[in-house]
């Protein structure tokens, strides 16, 4: 019987993940949609108000955070090796992250190493490469929240103890090299726990390290602003006395999605996150909303730099063969 039902379950592992997943999601936007239904009165008066200038704010920042961790992972993939040149690098940063709304958080991973699988060192490099960049985010979102969030929330935290926990972030991020995480990642290797033997683990300095999490920081504090002013737009009220706040609360929005990896995208516990937060600020409902809302912003976003990416592979194509066509035009006609 136990020999059975472990047979049931190793085969129907990934539907019962996905299923899982989204059971996750719904539970966890349950409480949104209640309010939302409470007080939808309210909600439609706020609709009424909204700012097109704000919006306008948001999505060009928006585009502009996604272009900084685009950058970053160009720097990275050059100091790898394992460039594709910088159009194919940029479609291949933007189509990975479309596999992040998949459950499971291994499938960005995968989808990255396929993309560069015809790359030096190839999948596994690719695969190296996505541990440090995900790993340096994290670090320094957690970094930054340490500052800015027990201010904001009238913690006593002596500025010590803060500023030894994000020495040891730093420390740790410091200590990321690809050679560490290849011994971290050598049980994916193989059978005998080795990457193919032609790969040459590249050396990374600390001033590279540095330099990305610089970046990284950059790219957090803009998709906070961008947060700053949706939420504006639907909350004239809000003044930029409490951007800090709204800053941290986009870390935390952000963050939870690498914990709540099991749920595609980290839909409905982000959310919950966001408008908990935001609550501090403006009403529940309209926070809840907000959030709701927020994934739209992030997607036009996401589909500008999509279209970016795959203009950038094309045109030079096509503007290679219209000259070909001139220079075959005028052989013919000399």
């Amino acid at each position: 019987m136990r020999r059975t039902i472990k047979r049931v379950v190793t085969r129907n592992a990934r539907p019962l993940k996905l299923a899982a997943g989204i059971f996750a999601a719904g539970l966890a936007l349950t409480p949104l949609a209640w309010q939302l239904y409470a007080h939808w009165a309210e909600v439609q008066t706020y609709l009424r108000q909204v700012s097109p200038s704000s919006l306008v704010a948001a999505v060009a920042l928006a585009v502009l955070g996604l272009g900084v961790l685009a950058s970053v992972w160009l720097m990275i993939a050059a100091s790898l090796g394992i460039t594709l040149g910088l159009a194919r690098d940029f479609r291949a940063f933007f189509l990975s992250g479309l596999l992040k709304r998949l459950p499971g958080g291994v499938w960005y991973f995968v989808g990255r190493g396929y993309l560069y699988r015809g790359a030096t060192g190839g999948a596994w490099m690719a695969t190296t490469g996505t541990v440090l960049e995900n790993a340096l985010l994290v670090f320094t979102g957690l970094a930054l929240a340490l500052i800015v969030w027990p201010g904001q929330l009238g913690w006593d935290t002596p500025w010590v103890v803060r500023a030894l926990v994000v020495s040891a972030l730093l420390v740790l991020a410091l200590s990321l090299r690809p050679t560490a995480v290849v011994q971290l990642l050598r049980p994916l290797w193989g059978r005998d726990g080795q990457p193919p033997s032609m790969i040459r683990t590249p050396r990374v300095t600390t001033g590279n390290v540095l330099s990305w999490m610089a970046l990284y920081a950059v790219s957090w504090v803009v998709g906070g602003c961008s947060l700053h002013f949706f939420v504006a737009a639907f909350y004239p009220s809000l003044s930029l006395e409490s951007l800090p706040f709204t800053v941290g609360v986009g870390l935390v929005y952000t963050l939870t999605g690498f914990v709540a990896f099991f749920v595609p995208a980290g839909m409905g516990v982000k959310e919950l996150a966001g408008a908990y937060l935001l609550m501090h600020i403006m009403p529940l409902p309209l926070a809840a909303i907000v959030v709701l809302l927020f994934r739209l912003n992030l997607l036009v976003a996401e589909a500008f730099w999509l279209l970016v990416s795959y203009s950038l592979v094309r045109w030079p194509i096509r503007l290679f063969e219209s000259a070909g066509r001139e220079v075959g035009e005028n052989d013919e006609s000399i």
